[in-house]
């Protein structure tokens, strides 16, 4: 069987899971006659829709890194009524009118809402208490929660469309929550009508495929290597005698300062590394 490295971008349509496109590319990849680590860096939910970012092989080890990266959703909301997961697939658990509520308010005010804020996990996540996801809890009438934890909002824009949103948000933000969360500062129920991610760190989905659309013929036209990606972190060159040494274990002495990660290149990147006190070792390979 052959392997392959490399980076899938995937437009994941409504109303299927992450992981219905992990399997259909592991279908893709046994018809391929390939054999291969497979991985993604973020899950969307089945009634989102956008940029998932599927990894090859030894890329795979690029996860953590790759989900490190600000992310930018866009969505619509319905305002008067909340439900149970905090989108429009879940059970009505509040309703108020809204007829007389200055919708100017909600984009006046998103200030409030900017910088570090904390964000208590919704109950319908697939985090996991006890090795079970919270969802599996909340779907058998089992209260569990998860304490709040420190996220970042960079940027949160209500559209003059309003229910629209636009949010730059850091890694491990709900957006269900983040937006419920802002309405219930105004004593307005809300929930989800649609969501859908733009940008994940370097990556946009307007350079993904559909993933109706990915297929046998296609594949390979669609697999991104390392140096076809805008990267965020610092290149270190090094020759071919230093990629050997380093290669077996041997830090290479750089006139750079200290930083974790960087991406290692000779003759295309190689591995990704790290440098403290002016040494470059590796974290990982990336290619044989």
């Amino acid at each position: 069987m052959k392997e392959i490295n490399g980076i899938l971008l995937i437009d994941k349509e409504e109303g299927i899971t992450s992981y219905d496109v992990i399997r259909k590319i592991k279908k893709i990849l046994r018809e391929l006659d390939i054999k291969t680590k497979i991985g993604h860096a973020g899950t969307l939910d089945p009634f989102a829709t956008g940029l998932l970012v599927v990894l090859l092989g030894k890329y795979t080890r690029l996860s953590d890194y790759i989900m490190d990266g600000k992310k930018t959703y866009t969505g619509t909301i319905k305002l008067g009524i909340s439900t149970d997961t905090g989108d429009y697939t879940g059970k009505i658990i509040k309703k108020c009118e809204i007829d007389d509520f200055d919708i100017n308010i909600l984009k006046e005010n998103t200030e409030l809402f900017i910088g570090e804020i904390m964000q208590t996990p919704p109950k319908f996540s697939a985090l996991k208490i006890d090795g079970k996801p919270m969802y599996k809890y909340a779907r058998e009438g089992i209260e569990v929660s998860k304490k709040a934890r420190a996220i970042t909002v960079y940027d949160l824009i209500i559209g003059d469309d309003i229910p629209s949103f636009k949010a730059t948000v850091s890694k491990g933000t709900y957006i269900r929550t983040l937006i419920e969360d802002y309405c219930n500062h105004f004593h307005i129920p809300s929930h989800l009508l649609s969501l859908r991610r733009i940008q994940s760190g370097s990556f946009n989905v307007d350079n993904a495929i559909k993933s109706s659309e990915i297929g046998v013929n296609n594949f390979f036209d669609n697999i991104l290597s390392i140096d076809e990606i805008p990267l965020n972190y610092e290149i270190i060159d090094v020759s071919c005698d230093e990629e050997v040494k380093l290669r077996n274990g041997i830090n290479i002495i750089v006139n750079s300062e200290d930083q974790s990660p960087v991406f290692i290149r000779s003759d295309g990147i190689f591995a990704l590394g790290k440098i403290v006190d002016n040494k470059l070792s590796t974290i990982c390979f990336l290619r044989n």
